[in-house]
């Protein structure tokens, strides 16, 4: 009778105790209604953010309507297009297929790809793979090819490069190009006989459960809980046509969820490892960390910007294609990751709520406000217009009043 009756005891003292402490959640509080407040006060239709931390997903989260016109709510598994932050995904494929010894990141682009062609007497012979991924190609930025040809196939996209003027000879600096991705995405049709898409969704997507991640703006029709595209031009708001993204692909056609980044963000702050399943090596994961150069006061690493960021090492991409805007950081050294998408553009908000967040998570002093920021947008956005900006009100007047962290705001002069 004693044993029973202190087993009892124990299981009610068990069940009685408040929930263990988690300091990660605890430093996100509050954030639901901040970030909420500062969408509405970004006229943002729709806002997603992911925090991962520590091996797990801390918070992953969407506020908002999905558009517009379409006050659907939106959540956790809403897609948006994420631009540009498709690079890192292609140069994960690409340094996936030199582990299996299908390609060398210091061989030449021209021992792979037989239909390239380049304008400059000898760049064949310098272009590697290297400086496709480093952004080093010495390519020009030549859009209006995959804007005003979205169905032209990456083969011939390869071959008419040389009828298109460079900026400079191959590995001599850096220059920012979507056509280096493009060529990169090809190599890995090349060495594996699958397309881009089916190699990133079988060889990533899969592996990683990110269930709802998918390409293009054929993905984002795919069904309805997807984020509408929204542009902001003088001072309004519209809502515009998906981007046929079909041949830009590799450069920036990934739709993906919330929940979608917290899996791919868990692979890059896991040593390139996620619940015991390896898809490169930590050695790997380090060279695509590690910065090629840093001309014009930046590194690029391979499909990442490298930089020091409050003293902290930070891996870090911004996208942006019609109507959507996405940013992803990782400070490895902290194992934290954080995306930010928005269903607006242009916006700043990524780059601003993934500094507020990362404030939180690392537990750093307070230097992002983001009343102030927004006040200081629509003060700027006004001033263009010519006219006074409002001030502001309801939750966004509130939040900045309540949270003694937030510094001096902007203020509209009477």
């Amino acid at each position: 009778m004693l044993v029973r009756a202190l087993i009892a005891l124990f299981v009610f003292v068990v069940a009685a105790s408040p929930a263990a402490a988690d300091p990660r959640a605890d430093a996100l509080a509050g954030m639901d209604a901040e970030l909420d407040a500062a969408r509405a006060a970004f006229d943002i239709p729709t806002l997603a953010a992911v925090v991962v931390a520590d091996g797990r997903v801390v918070m992953a989260r969407a506020y908002g309507r999905r558009g517009l016109e379409d006050a659907t709510p939106v959540g956790a598994d809403t897609r948006f297009a994420i631009g540009s932050c498709t690079k890192a995904f292609t140069a994960l494929g690409v340094a996936m297929i030199a582990e299996h010894g299908w390609l060398r990141l210091d061989g030449l682009v021209t021992g792979h790809d037989p239909a390239l062609t380049l304008p400059q007497p000898g760049a064949l012979s310098r272009l590697r793979v290297f400086d496709l991924l480093t952004q080093r190609s010495g390519l020009a930025r030549h859009d209006f090819l995959w804007h005003a040809l979205p169905s032209m196939s990456r083969e011939r996209f390869a071959a008419i490069q040389g009828s298109l003027p460079m900026q400079r000879a191959p590995g001599t600096g850096y220059g920012y190009t979507n056509s280096a991705y493009i060529l990169a995405g090809r190599l890995i049709e090349l060495k594996t006989g699958m397309s881009w898409e089916a190699f990133t969704a079988a060889r990533i997507f899969q592996p990683l459960g990110m269930t709802r991640a998918n390409f293009s703006s054929d993905g984002l029709l795919a069904d309805a809980n997807t984020a509408v595209a929204t542009k902001r031009r003088e001072g309004v708001n519209r809502t515009v046509p998906f981007r046929d993204g079909r041949l830009l692909g590799p450069a920036g056609s990934i739709n993906a969820s919330a929940n979608d980044m917290g899996r791919w963000l868990l692979l890059l702050t896991g040593g390139g490892a996620i619940e015991n399943q390896r898809l490169v090596s930590p050695e790997t994961l380090s060279i695509l960390f590690a910065p090629a150069g840093a001309e014009d006061g930046e590194g690029y690493g391979l499909g990442w910007r490298v930089d020091e960021w409050r003293g902290l090492r930070r891996i870090s991409h911004s996208g942006a294609v019609d109507g959507f805007r996405a940013r992803v950081i990782v400070f490895p050294d902290q194992g934290v990751g954080i995306a930010v998408m928005a269903n607006l553009g242009p916006t700043p908000m990524g780059d601003f709520a993934s500094r507020v967040l990362a404030e939180r998570i690392l537990g750093l002093p307070r230097q992002t406000d983001l009343v102030g920021l927004a006040a200081g947008r629509r003060q700027a956005e006004s001033a263009a217009l010519g006219q006074t900006a409002a001030l502001p009100r309801g939750r966004v007047a509130r939040l900045g009043e309540r949270d003694p962290a937030f510094g001096p705001r902007l203020r509209p002069e009477a």
